[in-house]
């Protein structure tokens, strides 16, 4: 060891910032021991005294005599964790440091006073060894014993058997296994066995026979345990098992049976069991009873394990899925749980399965917590949360819901000739967890939504003489509310467990204050309806206070204010009755109403029709939700009769002015339709369009009642006689182009000069050759009238954008003269008349003139060619290749 310290030493001197402590003799001894059994690096022993937490742990160990022993172990990460205790479930081997003696530890000492050594992963397994390999056979062997009495060695003998059997089933016990114990002796059962056989059974071991009957009793109290086990233990161990333990439970008994069964099947045991069957002995039926035991709960935990092995899938689904998407999850496993219950020989019986439903119904709830997450459930958003909670409730619904379903056809997940099992147990037996929990999500449910009415106040806002009061006393109550509120943000339980009474008490609490403030906000809304004065007012109220008027303190008080609805009503009806009777009186006079000026008659009247029947509709309808709930039958019928009433009048004035229109249409759309397009003036030849004032007010009508019944009717008429609102619009878009061709037309006459009209007087020779027979022969139903109108817009657009584009190039040439024309080429000194002219630089104005006069020559001559081309559609030769680049120059 002490060259292993040098070369310890020789190593750390190496490692950079190390501590004084560091270099104790003690502290060196210590870590070259670990670094040869944990294999531990200086730079980690270095980082374990440097740190604030650790480090004290171990000079305190050498300083300190109180502190008896300290154990190093490596964690997950690699460094190195000292403890005073012993490490409870180790899983790498361990190094311990024991003080001999309480005294002070010092460099010449340490060795002497300080015992280490190693502590095994799994040191229950190395005592079994060291029992077995050396304790055993030390203290059991007959040369050792050979001066002992021989009532000692037998003392001996049995207690080590005894310690090697404990020690056994110890191990088993750790590893879930149950181990059966052999008898001492065991080694000898063939030689007994064929003792027995050959002698007839005149010689038997009867030591052997002893421990052998007395092992066989120990072995029917560990198999008696194993067969008695249940799933259903799981509620004794822990509070609120899952499904999991169940598929645990199940696993590890089929193991541990198995374990059983192979360890019966022993050629050892079955030596043993012929001894006992041939020395007659009383221990047999017991040993072959729970011999048959065993086969048989292998077989049963064979069978279960293997038809629980599909639902695994479906819980892992289930917990890896967020709780308000696991409603589709319900059924497909209702439906394996059905199938397992139906298919399993063994499965099938009531106490499995409600334990397998109890388990299902806590993974849900254990779901469900973890998704509403109580410590942060009222820190949220309280709509966002509401919706979750009504969520989680709905998943629960949908599981009782879908558990009697299956419940109910069970007979079909028989296979057929097998007798079928009901599930007769009560289903509260089942669900009573689950519905404690939804009742308290149903409460939790309740406070937000009572949470979300009063956040409403904050958007409240009511209006009248005493609004700013009211309004002030309703900010009051939101603060009151606010402080209510935030008491749950800081509770310190778990408000999910219905176990739990805490957050029933600050309920209770919570609900009393909002009845105090339902009475509080009763009162202001009844105040508030006291100071409307009409419906509008009564409306805004309504639409203001929202939901708040449905809660039943505040509806209870204002339920009798309603009734001002019902009078205001009356009173509304009765207006729009003397608005009706005085446009029908200037109907009937006139022959037409009073509309708005920017529609036409017929439409306008239409529309005034429907904005009077809209202003009594709306009214009715919030009206015949508050009777649903609150107003009289008997005023309300009475107010139904006047509205009907009212509404037939308009719908048959309606109709008169429709029906009157519509006889009036298609005599002047025929009469007018029959005309000329176009006029010609005979002295000035300029063009009119021949489209008649009736013929412009239908078109409107049409226009403006293009969602109207007017479509209706309009489309049962003769064809020549109807006006479609496809041939209206139609028309109004030729009206529109045979308009626009005309007004081009009358301007290339009218703002043409003689000499230019000249120029293109053949094209509008042309153009009037057709126009003839437009203006002499074709009307607005002529068949062929828009190839005419077609081939003259086409002539007239071309011709007209020609003349155009030429009357703006000379123009032009106009403003490219006067650039320089107006200005002088010599100019008096500073601009002042009573100088000379100033000719110090006339050789570069003169230069400077030629200049722009040669640029307005060049300029001039293409602008020239292209006015000559606009008129004449010709290229001149010289140009010719300029001219074809100016066709689509715009100058």
């Amino acid at each position: 060891m002490g060259d292993d310290t040098k070369s310890t030493k020789s190593t750390k001197s190496k490692v950079e910032g190390e501590e004084e402590e560091e270099e104790d003799p003690r502290l060196e001894i210590i870590f070259s021991y670990l670094q040869r059994s944990l294999r531990v690096k200086p730079d980690t022993w270095a980082k374990l005294l440097k740190s604030k937490e650790l480090g004290p742990l171990v000079m305190n160990f050498i300083s300190d005599i109180s502190i008896e022993k300290i154990i190093f172990g490596m964690n997950q990460s690699g460094l190195l964790v000292p403890s005073y205790d012993f490490p409870v479930a180790a899983k790498s081997k361990s190094c311990y440091f024991i003080k001999h003696k309480p005294e002070p530890l010092t460099k010449d000492n340490f060795r002497k006073i300080i015992m280490f050594g190693d502590i095994a992963a799994k040191p229950i397994e190395e005592l079994e060894v060291l029992v077995e390999e050396v304790f055993v056979p030390l203290l059991t062997n007959p040369k050792n014993q050979r001066n002992w009495p021989r009532v000692i060695a037998d003392d001996v003998t049995y207690h080590v058997n005894q310690l090697k059997n404990s020690i056994f089933e110890i191990r088993g016990l750790i590893s879930g296994q149950t181990l059966l114990p052999m008898p001492d002796g065991v080694e000898r059962v063939h030689e007994v066995e064929q003792a027995i056989i050959e002698s007839d059974g005149e010689t038997v071991d009867l030591q052997l026979k002893h421990d052998i009957e007395g092992v066989i009793i120990k072995w029917v109290k560990l198999i008696d345990d194993v067969l008695k086990e249940d799933s259903s233990c799981a509620f004794e161990r822990e509070a609120n098992p899952t499904p999991r333990f169940e598929i645990e439970f199940w696993n590890s008994r089929l193991k541990n049976l198995e374990c059983i069964y192979d360890q019966l099947r022993d050629p050892r045991v079955r030596k043993m069991a012929s001894i006992l069957e041939l020395t007659d002995s009383a221990y047999l039926p017991s040993y072959k009873k729970y011999y048959h035991g065993v086969v048989g709960a292998v077989t049963e935990a064979r069978d279960i394990t293997l038809y629980l092995k599909p639902l695994v899938k479906h819980f892992d689904t289930f917990e890896n899925t967020e709780f308000k998407d696991a409603e589709p999850l319900i059924r497909p496993l209702i439906h394996v749980v059905t199938l397992v219950w139906a298919n399993s020989r063994y499965y099938c019986v009531p106490s499995k399965i409600m334990t397998l439903i109890k388990e299902i119904t806590n993974m849900l709830i254990q779901e469900a917590t973890k998704f509403l997450d109580p410590t942060s459930l009222f820190q949220g958003e309280v709509d966002e949360t509401r919706d979750h909670v009504a969520k989680c409730i709905r998943v629960f619904n949908v599981y009782r819901k879908t558990f009697e379903e299956y419940r109910a056809k069970l007979a079909s997940f028989f296979p057929e000739g097998v007798e079928v099992v009901p599930w007769t147990f009560h289903p509260r037996t089942v669900f009573q967890r689950s519905i404690k929990f939804v009742e308290r999500l149903s409460i939790i449910e309740d406070f937000f939504s009572t949470s979300m009415e009063f956040f409403k106040l904050e958007k409240v806002e009511i209006g009248g003489s005493k609004g700013r009061l009211l309004s002030a006393k309703i900010v009051g109550i939101l603060n009151d509310f606010h402080t209510a509120f935030t008491v749950f943000g800081s509770i310190t339980y778990d408000p999910l467990d219905p176990e739990d009474e805490s957050f029933l008490k600050d309920y209770d609490i919570f609900k009393n204050k909002i009845k105090d403030f339902d009475h509080k906000l009763a009162a202001i809304f009844s105040q508030a309806f006291e100071d409307t004065n009409n419906l509008e007012n009564i409306y805004k109220l309504i639409y203001v206070g929202g939901t708040l008027l449905e809660r039943p303190i505040i509806l209870k008080q204002i339920t009798p204010k309603y009734k001002k609805v019902v009078t205001y009503m009356n009173d509304e009806l009765d207006e729009v009755k003397e608005i009706y009777d005085e446009q029908l009186e200037y109907y009937n006079k006139k022959g037409y109403m009073l509309v708005d000026k920017n529609l036409p008659p017929v439409a306008g009247a239409l529309m005034w029709i429907n904005k009077l029947r809209g202003r009594m509709s709306i009214p009715f309808e919030i009206l015949r939700e508050l009777e649903i709930r609150t107003v009289e039958k008997a005023d309300f019928q009475y107010q139904i009769l006047k509205y009907h009433q009212m509404l037939d009048y308009l719908t048959e004035l309606e109709k008169t002015v429709f029906e009157k229109w519509t006889i009036e249409v298609p005599e002047k759309c025929q009469r007018n339709l029959m005309k000329t397009i176009l006029l010609q003036n005979e002295d000035t030849l300029e063009l009119s369009l021949n489209f008649d004032d009736e013929l412009v007010a239908v078109l409107k009508e049409t226009f403006n009642n293009n969602n109207n019944t007017i479509m209706i009717i309009l489309t049962v008429m003769q064809a020549r006689e109807r006006l479609s609102i496809e041939d209206a619009q139609d028309r109004r878009l030729w009206r529109f182009g045979t308009g626009r061709q005309q007004q081009l037309y009358n301007i290339i006459r009218l703002n043409s000069l003689p000499v230019e009209f000249e120029l293109f007087a053949e094209e509008v020779d042309a153009i009037d050759n057709l126009l003839t027979q437009v203006v002499e022969n074709l009307n607005w139903n002529s068949e062929d009238v828009w190839t005419y109108v077609g081939q003259i817009r086409t002539l007239v657009e071309d011709l007209y954008t020609r003349v155009l584009k030429a009357q703006q190039n000379v123009d032009r040439i106009h403003e490219l003269i006067n650039s320089w024309t107006l200005i002088p080429l010599f100019e008096r000194k500073d601009g002042k008349k009573e100088n000379l002219l100033y000719l110090d630089d006339r050789v570069d104005r003169v230069s400077q003139r030629n200049s722009h006069y040669e640029v307005y020559l060049f300029r001039k001559t293409f602008i020239t060619h292209l006015i000559f081309f606009l008129f004449f559609k010709l290229v001149l030769e010289p140009y010719a290749s300029v001219h074809l680049q100016l066709k689509n120059l715009k100058i």
